[in-house]
This record gives C-alpha cells, sequence and structure tokens, in this order.
C-alpha cells in the first residue's frame, strides 16, 4: 500500500470511528467558522474532546482526516496529504495532534501556503503546543484553546438541556451597582432554572472535567496519567533546555502545589531538591502546558514571590495529591477558572487577613462550603449553599457561579 493509499485508509477509519458525536459546545463555533476561514488551530488538554470534535465534522462530505502520529509513524510527508485531499476533491483538510511531525511549525506553515484558498486546514494539538516560534501561523490562524468541560457542557451531557445563563449572570455579578441589586437580580434568574437538579450534580461534575473521564471509573487515576503524558510527552516540546531529570521534578512540584495553600519557589526548591531557577522555569512550563495558572498578590506591597498557583481543571489537584484534605483548594481552582473565561483581572489576597480570597474587578470573593462565614462587603461563593443577602453580606452558591463560565468570548477570542 503507497503513501496515498495508506492516507485515504486512515480517513475512512477515521469516519468509521465517528458514531460517538462530539458534546463539546464550540463545535457549533467551530463549523461556523469553517466556511469563513481556511485556518483553525484548536489547542487543548488530552482527554478534552479534540479528537472526537474533528470525528463529527467528518460526518460533513468531502474531508480528508490524518494525525501527526499516524504521518509521522509511516514518515508521509505532509505533500502526500494535499495530493490525497486532490484526489478525493476533498475541500477540508484535518490533522490531528499537530506537534508529532518533526519541525510542526515550519512545516505547516509550508502546508499552509500549498493548500492556498484551495482547500481549509483544521489543526489539533496539545495545549502545550508552542507558538513562541511560529508568528506567521498565530497571525494566520483561527486560534481556540479548548478547556475543560464547562458545567452547563456537563449538564447537557447529562441530557438536561440548560440554557445558556453564563452572560446574565456576568452582567448580575459584575455589572451592579452594589450587592444587594446583585442578590435580586439573581433571585430572578434562579426562578428561571431547574435549581434542584443544578445542585445534584455538581459533584459529579467535579469528578468528570474532561470527556476522557466519561466512561472510566478510575478517574483520579486517568487524570494522573493525562497530567503525567502532559509533562513527558509534550512540554519537551515546548523546550530542549531541560534535563530529563530536572523535568520529571515537575512531578513533585505539583504534588507540593496541590496540597498547600500558598506556597513560595524558595520552598518548592527546598522541597523537590533543585535550584529556584529550575523550579521557576517548571512553574511557567506547567502553566504554558496548561495545567497551571498563577493569580498575583493583591496590593501594592505584594513580593514577587507572593503568588496563587491553581490548577486549570477540577479533578486535577486530587489527582496528584493522591489525598487531598482541604476541598477549599479544588473550590478556589475552579472559581478561577469560571472567572478566566471572561478574562477578568483577578488577584489573590496572600495575606489572608481582611475575610476574602480573591478581588475580582474590585469586588471582594471568599469561596468556600455552605458553613463558609458571611462578611460585609464580601462576596460568598459557596458548593451547597444558598443564595441568600443580609446586612450587606451576600451568599452566591458555587453550583449557580458556575454556570457563569463561558466556552468562547464574544469578541472572537477563543478559549
Amino acid at each position: 500500500m503507497d503513501d496515498i493509499q495508506e492516507l485515504l485508509h486512515f480517513s475512512k477509519r477515521q469516519q468509521e470511528l465517528a458514531s460517538k458525536k462530539s458534546e463539546r459546545l464550540i463545535l457549533d463555533l467551530v463549523k461556523e467558522l469553517m466556511q469563513k476561514h481556511k485556518f483553525i488551530l484548536i489547542k487543548g488538554l488530552r482527554g478534552s474532546g479534540k479528537t472526537t470534535l474533528l470525528r463529527t465534522l467528518l460526518k460533513r462530505n468531502e474531508v480528508l482526516m490524518t494525525s501527526g502520529d499516524f504521518l509521522r509513524l509511516k514518515n508521509i510527508p505532509l505533500e502526500k496529504v494535499l495530493k490525497s485531499a486532490k484526489i478525493i476533491n476533498a475541500k477540508h483538510i484535518f490533522i490531528d495532534e499537530i506537534h508529532h511531525i518533526p519541525s510542526w511549525q515550519l512545516n505547516l506553515k509550508v502546508f499552509v501556503d500549498w493548500v492556498g484558498e484551495e482547500h481549509s486546514i483544521i489543526v489539533t494539538g496539545s495545549s502545550a503546543l508552542s507558538l513562541t516560534r511560529a508568528g506567521d501561523i498565530k497571525r494566520r490562524a483561527e486560534i481556540i484553546n479548548l478547556n475543560s468541560l464547562t458545567y452547563l457542557e456537563f449538564l447537557n451531557h447529562l441530557g438536561y438541556k440548560v440554557r445558556d445563563i453564563s452572560s446574565q449572570l456576568y452582567k448580575a455579578i459584575f455589572l451592579s451597582k452594589n450587592l444587594e441589586e446583585i442578590y435580586f437580580k439573581l433571585i430572578k434568574i434562579e426562578h428561571s432554572l431547574p435549581i434542584e437538579k443544578i445542585y445534584r450534580y455538581f459533584k459529579e461534575f467535579k469528578q468528570n472535567p474532561l470527556p476522557a473521564l466519561f466512561e472510566t471509573k478510575t478517574k483520579e487515576e486517568r487524570m494522573r496519567t493525562i497530567i503525567y503524558s502532559v509533562i513527558e510527552d509534550d512540554i519537551p516540546y515546548l523546550t530542549d533546555k531541560l534535563e530529563a531529570r530536572t523535568l520529571l521534578k515537575a512531578k513533585d512540584i505539583l504534588h507540593y502545589l496541590s496540597i498547600s495553600e500558598k506556597i513560595s519557589i524558595n520552598k518548592l526548591s527546598n522541597l523537590a531538591g533543585i535550584s529556584k531557577d529550575s523550579v521557576t522555569k517548571l512553574l511557567h512550563l506547567l502553566e504554558s502546558a496548561g495545567i497551571l495558572q498563577t493569580i498575583s498578590s493583591y496590593g501594592g506591597n505584594a513580593l514577587k514571590d507572593q503568588k496563587k498557583y491553581v490548577f486549570t481543571a477540577p479533578l486535577m489537584r486530587k489527582s496528584v495529591a493522591y489525598i487531598l484534605e482541604n476541598e477549599g483548594f479544588e473550590r478556589e481552582d475552579l472559581f478561577v477558572k469560571i472567572v478566566n473565561s471572561w478574562r477578568l483581572p483577578i488577584y489573590y489576597n496572600y495575606k489572608q487577613d481582611k475575610g476574602y480570597d480573591f478581588v475580582v474587578n474590585k469586588h471582594l470573593f471568599e469561596i468556600g462550603g455552605r458553613s463558609k462565614h458571611k462578611k460585609s462587603n464580601v462576596i460568598v461563593v459557596a458548593e451547597g449553599g444558598e443564595l441568600s443577602y443580609s446586612q450587606n453580606k451576600l451568599t452566591i452558591p458555587l453550583e449557580m457561579f458556575a454556570l457563569m463560565e463561558q466556552t468562547f468570548h464574544s469578541s472572537g477570542k477563543y478559549f
């Protein structure tokens, strides 16, 4: 079987595997973008549903699909992909996991030039995909970051078609004049929701932040495998300046972060047995790979080392902690993820001396469980709590707040 026959056979096989439909809400956006743009790049964590999304789009006619690892294994050049597409009159070319192709940035740039206006291209890659040396690709591609599931997506997966109220919640919480006004707007929204279902399935949502976890019983182990695969297989694409022994210390770094509310680089250095410079590089790589996010401290007197490190998806922290004694850390991870979907400025109260955890758009937020003590002028976001307001003390259920997360930004910046 020659290269072109191999490619056509692989593409046909992907169509045969396309019985499972993608449940990511961004699917409709991708379909829309395919009509307007010739080049789309989708980045996402392993298990986030990139391959299933492409296979769902394969149900359209005139599509050729291949993958970077298949091309590397068979030693097939990209020019043969274009020839195969021409043979079957494919209007769209999909390349899954593009980062498996050696020198993928240069090869992809040349391939896009070859294709021209004749075909549209969609490629997917790891969340660790480095675009720092791919300026031309960044300028020419519509780039979509496919993050972990939103709570709305998970409810839809269960069969509960809850309407998208993310914009309503955002406007109520962040565009109101005071806490009382926020409360009365949220009351109206709450009355329109199947609130009992929203409370019932929230813990299950936190155990299933990625589509890849739906059908496995060992969810923490599967998530841990995904994270370690990013460290061992994906992050090396970001750097060639770290020794393998140092890179593997990233697992220790993640463990220490997972069990700590806050921890300094100096302490991480001592615990992991590597230099502070190596710790800083690893933290940067883990953030670039989509596993961590750094939150700066609030206030002008904050020290450079006083930062908060959060995990980008529920269950990540628990999977690398092995035993998570404080669920509050995981709630904070989710809170930050929701706020980030709106690209809002967020800061952490590192000193923890004034009764709040985060500052978002000048609002003060305390994150916790049902028994969290209410404080004046502070919005308590509490898992299992009830929407309530009295004496300038406002509590918003985390279950309701989670519905504020959006899948992509209305300005056209997709994430």
